[in-house]
């Protein structure tokens, strides 16, 4: 059982942009994600994250889409995706 991080807070993240690299994981592609983050009480920030993206959730990193996601307080660039509940 994973203990959970108590410094990572909930956040929502906005996807500004969502670019194709060359690269793929087993036919999954790698994306670069340009994404608004705004963390619970905090100020929203700017970031771009490098993801792969399974082809089942691809429509959900389109333009505009917001998602769930958890921010690492120590590190704001540390940020997970939470695809499956968004």
């Amino acid at each position: 059982m994973e203990l959970p991080n108590r410094t990572e807070v909930d956040a929502t993240a906005t996807v500004v942009s969502a670019r194709k690299t060359n690269a793929k994981v087993n036919f999954d592609p790698i994306l670069d994600l340009e994404l608004t983050i705004v963390p619970a009480g905090m100020p929203p920030y700017a970031i771009t994250v490098r993801r792969m993206i399974t082809n089942l959730h691809i429509a959900k990193v389109q333009p505009g889409s917001t998602l769930l996601a958890k921010v690492d307080l120590g590190d704001p660039a540390s940020v997970r995706l939470d695809l499956v509940n968004s």
